[in-house]
């Protein structure tokens, strides 16, 4: 009886150290898992729960007549987190480019952070087209600096506006970010943006502005120097399409045989997804697919721009491609000399010398002006064949650059 009573005593006793085992460990990998977490949580600069935080539509936009906001204020409609946002009521009247333009002045470091963001909504009786971007005022100059690219605006979802601040980023038009550039941010602005098509009278919402990408102390220092990669990923579509789409102006041709352009997950050439075109040749004298992305890129440290294709197996030979850029102050239009053959179950590149003296384009040599100032990118899938019939998806991946230049930084921006 002793004996049981003992070994009764000893398993409770090892049970009970068990179990305490098990919650200290617990406790300590949620405490490090909230630690974590607390480590990379976005810090949320304006919130709109109590009042517009400073933002208005500024005097100067109303001298504009092509500004169209009409009213600012917060409002409980719409929240992309908590309960209000920032509802913006403009009036687009289509037929030409108009915006409605609001900002906050308010000097901001965002020295600790690598990423700026913020949430748009567009109700869902809106039309399609209306686009958004960011645009900041940095330093003792006040340079106004804009997102290379504005946002697509989806009617009935939030969609996230976002570009990276750290050094070398190309998300900004004309400018390679600095830790300067972060340490001394002037005024913010969100301008919505209508190219001649969308007529829309009613709200706009903005919520959830914030920076996020905390960067830690230690690496500071070697992210002020900007050192450039190798190979630049301008769109590698894992996410979403980034600003590609089929232009209106294509789809207004007769000879335009692209359908619709989407995220897929059934070809990649890099990462697990890619963007996918639904095409419909029908084997006449010529057709054409067309995808673009209208974006301020700056090219100048990179002498090549490639991007990867793909055509399934079931398509016929005789598809081929090539890009097309618009470049300068005049949107010249310049394209591939030569183009790339399609080969059905391969991965195809498409690529062309940037660099100065490059015989690769139509009617222009490139210069360091050249890389630096392109306005529009193109890719352009064509047919030449009567026996090029296919009705189905092309994929297209890994738009990048290569074969970095030295060159020195051209352009910062000094705080005081």
């Amino acid at each position: 009886m002793i004996q049981q009573r003992r070994y009764f005593f000893v398993c409770l006793m090892l049970n009970l150290f068990i179990i305490f085992f098990l919650v200290s460990t617990n406790f300590a990998a949620q405490e490090s898992k909230k630690t974590t977490q607390e480590a990379n949580r976005d810090k949320v600069i304006f919130g709109f729960e109590e009042d517009t935080g400073g933002w208005e539509i500024p005097d100067w936009a109303w001298e504009k007549i092509d500004h169209v906001a009409e009213d600012l204020d917060i409002s409980k409609k719409y929240a992309r987190e908590k309960k209000k946002s920032l509802e913006v009521k403009a009036n687009f009247p289509g037929g030409k480019w108009t915006a409605a333009v609001i900002e906050v002045m308010e000097y901001l470091d965002w020295l600790d952070f690598g990423r700026i963001s913020c949430d748009v909504y567009l109700p869902k009786k809106a039309p399609e087209g209306l686009k958004a971007k960011i645009i900041l005022t940095v330093g003792e100059s006040w340079e106004w600096i804009e997102m290379s690219r504005a946002c697509r605006l989806e009617p009935g979802k939030w969609v996230t506006l976002t570009a990276d601040l750290k050094p070398g980023s190309t998300d900004w038009r004309a400018i390679l970010p600095t830790n300067e550039f972060r340490i001394d941010v002037r005024k913010m602005v969100v301008r919505i943006e209508s190219d001649f098509k969308p007529v829309y009278k009613g709200s706009i919402y903005i919520d959830n502005i914030r920076l996020s990408e905390p960067i830690k102390p230690e690496e500071m220092d070697t992210l002020g120097k900007i050192v450039l990669p190798e190979k630049q990923v301008l769109f590698g579509f894992q996410r979403d399409l980034e600003g590609w789409e089929i232009p209106d102006w294509a789809q207004e041709k007769t000879t335009h045989v692209g359908k619709k352009v989407g995220l897929s997950h059934k070809q990649a050439s890099e990462g697990k997804s890619s963007m996918e075109v639904i095409t419909d040749f029908p084997g006449e004298d010529w057709n054409e697919v067309v995808l673009e992305i209208m974006q301020f890129f700056d090219w100048g440290a990179y002498g090549r721009i490639s991007a990867d294709l793909y055509l399934p197996k079931d398509a016929p030979v005789g598809l081929k491609a090539r890009i097309i850029l618009t470049v300068g102050e005049n949107w010249e239009w310049t394209e591939m000399r030569r183009l790339a053959r399609l080969k059905p179950g391969e991965w195809v590149t498409v690529t062309a010398d940037l660099k100065p003296g490059s015989l690769d384009w139509r009617g222009i040599r490139p210069s360091g002006v050249f890389r630096k100032d392109v306005r529009k990118m193109v890719i352009r899938i064509e047919s030449y064949s009567r026996k090029a019939i296919y009705k189905g998806p092309i994929y297209i991946d890994n738009v990048r650059l290569t074969e970095k230049l030295e060159r020195p930084v051209n352009k910062e921006v000094k705080s005081k």
